[in-house]
């Protein structure tokens, strides 16, 4: 059934209207006939699509929140920084292998510059005897305009065991230089793959996603 909303460009109504579904998207009015079900079987390569395209939504939907600081709207975007974030790792970031398709997680991106910051400079990843996993890097002795020592570090681990990601800090600065963070027993034994980005103070910049390396904790 439809239901009513003000200062709508179709209308006051949203949902199912009679033979039709009326809906709205970044500003975009549209009516569409109701969808109808299709009684054709999936080929087998269509499943397998379908079933790959799940997979990398279903693992992105965990870092939903760092996706939508990194992946930039166009001004007229036609889909959402989350939609964007699944598209273009399902095609940039999977294997090559058709029967086994799976992210590479070096290749995953977490944001998508249109406005773009410079990323870390010499970004680096370390863990040391006490389980202290450190990201460093250095200030870039050539910086833009845009760089700027406010910048904020987006740092973010994915536990492959867990299989989701955590964002780690957003409030750590470029000027900082490093952030250490103390890993725990429940962590023993898993592959820790880590990433960054920068974003600017207004969040209007952001720069590519630096993958910095995986870690694995001794059991």
């Amino acid at each position: 059934m439809a239901t009513r909303r003000n200062n709508s460009i179709i209308g006051d109504y949203r949902g199912k209207l009679g033979p039709l579904v009326l809906s709205e998207s970044y500003g975009v009015g549209t009516a569409r006939s109701m969808p109808r079900k299709s009684k054709k079987k999936l080929s087998g390569k269509r499943k397998k699509h379908t079933a790959t395209l799940g997979m990398v939504n279903t693992l992105l939907s965990t870092a939903t929140a760092i996706i939508n600081l990194g992946f930039q709207k166009p001004k007229n975007p036609k889909m959402s920084p989350f939609n964007a974030a699944v598209s273009w790792n399902f095609n940039n970031a999977l294997s090559e292998d058709p029967e086994n398709a799976v992210l590479q997680m070096e290749k995953v991106q977490l944001s998508l510059p249109i406005q773009k910051t410079q990323k870390a400079w010499e970004a680096s990843l370390s863990l040391d005897a006490q389980n202290n996993a450190k990201v460093a890097w250095k200030l870039n002795p050539y910086p833009h305009k845009c760089t700027h020592l406010d910048d904020r570090a987006i740092i973010v681990l994915y536990d492959a065991e867990e299989n989701r990601f955590f964002l780690q800090h957003d409030v750590v600065l470029r000027s900082d230089q490093y952030f250490v963070r103390e890993l725990g027993d429940c962590q023993k034994g898993h592959h820790l793959h880590w990433y960054m980005f920068m974003i600017s103070a207004d969040k209007k910049l952001v720069s590519e996603t630096q993958y910095l390396g995986m870690i694995k904790l001794e059991e």
